[in-house]
């Protein structure tokens, strides 16, 4: 169980962080959907076991979102009587009224978050289990759904952690990946905020992503389609963000590209780069206008960015260690901004540009090696000493540094506190 301590230092540097973005007022906004008739109450939960336990054997070959553990974790919210008894019961369909608003308009959002075993000590761990919450708790309040307090649902998910921890691969380079979801379920036809909603949350052994081992990204950068627009849901983790890029990605994937790559026109003509598929971005170049200064670049969280967890650790990770790979690249200074496409076209062209890559749950840390934009395509380095290198040294370094935290082998780090069991 995660300590006082851990939990309120946490939710007050989160909170800072919220506070402090001008042009997002998602904390206040949170706060003001905790209230409730009945608070999510963890000590009330209810247990049913299956009748006949799957026989499980982890399989490294295990595919994201392709098994799942025998239970599931839920809670039904109504607007008149506030929330029921959480429960954990055997997985199961779920049954929801054909009108019901998540079907309709799309009320629903969700995060991903993993759970680990640790390499040396065999411990659970949860990786920035405070900060998921929160943003869960934010994409909530942004779809009028009843955000719950950070802290109860962290307890929550430790609670059904334990009881399925048998499904948590033995494995440093494998994970278990939760997935809290919560739906709109009023069933009513009409464009209002939900009366009755659905919480729960599904757990998915998986093996390692990259199952033949790191290989880079090439990205298709065309302007024709949008991920999200200033005064969007853009920074919130909610289904009808993705829905609507899936067309795109089949586009890109038919052309031979890993992603495509989200651009936002600018009023001058230029575009900004925001993200590509569903990671986060950084460019590592040297600074423009300087002849030796290096910059880590990445979109500051908006409407237009997602406040991914790992680009947070990113841009953590970096500030606390200014000399990360000092021996490459000397002083890294991280930059919070953002990037136009012609500055990164022209610092490509210059050979100013010595790696880029994305940030997510899903993926870790991964480099981008190709781009096409306009017509043309541009190379991007990886790893010059190395071309067969599947990722960049400072990609590789932050990678390795997150997994080390994630397993245990980086022990009593605030970023993954051990789940007792």
């Amino acid at each position: 169980m995660l300590s006082r301590a851990v939990r309120n230092n946490s939710l007050r540097a989160f909170s800072r962080r919220e506070r402090n973005n001008s042009r997002n007022n998602s904390w206040k906004d949170v706060r003001c959907c905790f209230s409730s008739i009945h608070e999510l109450d963890p000590n009330q939960m209810q247990i049913t076991n299956i009748a006949s336990p799957s026989q499980f054997e982890f399989k490294p070959s295990m595919l994201f979102g392709e098994r799942y553990s025998d239970h599931l974790l839920s809670a039904d919210w109504v607007r008149s009587e506030g929330w029921g008894a959480p429960r954990i019961e055997p997985f199961d369909n779920l049954s929801i009224h054909p009108a019901a608003s998540s079907l309709h308009y799309g009320v629903q959002c969700f995060d991903g978050l993993k759970v680990y075993r640790g390499k040396h000590d065999d411990k659970l761990r949860m990786f920035r289990p405070i900060d998921h919450a929160k943003r869960f708790a934010h994409s909530a309040a942004r779809m009028t759904m009843p955000a719950i307090p950070p802290e109860v649902l962290v307890e929550l998910m430790e609670r059904f952690i334990r009881h399925d921890k048998r499904f948590v691969p033995n494995d440093p380079d494998c994970s278990m990946y939760l997935r809290p979801t919560m739906i709109g379920t009023t069933a009513k036809l009409g464009v209002s905020p939900p009366e009755s909603v659905k919480f729960f949350t599904i757990a998915n052994p998986c093996g390692a992503y990259f199952q033949k081992g790191l290989r880079p990204m090439a990205l298709l950068a065309d302007p024709t389609y949008v991920r999200a627009w200033e005064g969007s849901a853009g920074g919130a983790k909610v289904g009808p963000n993705y829905g609507p890029v899936m067309l795109p990605q089949q586009l890109a994937h038919q052309k031979g590209f890993t992603q495509p790559m989200w651009l936002y026109p600018t009023k001058d003509g230029d575009y900004q780069i925001t993200e590509c598929g569903t990671l986060n971005l950084f460019v590592l170049w040297k600074k423009p206008g300087s002849s030796n200064e290096v910059e880590l670049v990445t979109a500051p969280v908006s409407d237009l960015i997602l406040p991914g967890i790992n680009r947070l650790s990113v841009v953590e990770l970096v500030k606390q260690d200014a000399a990360i790979l000092s021996e490459t690249y000397g002083k890294i200074t991280l930059v919070e901004r953002p990037v136009l496409m012609s500055e990164f076209c022209a610092a490509l062209e210059k050979g100013d540009v010595f790696e880029f890559f994305g940030t997510g749950t899903a993926s870790n840390v991964v480099s981008v090696d190709k781009m096409h934009f306009n017509g043309k395509d541009y190379q991007i380095p990886v790893d010059p000493s190395d071309p067969n290198a599947g990722a960049g040294p400072l990609a590789l370094r932050l990678r390795t540094l997150m997994t080390e935290i994630q397993n245990g082998t980086r022990a009593n780090h605030e970023w993954a506190p051990v789940i007792e069991t």
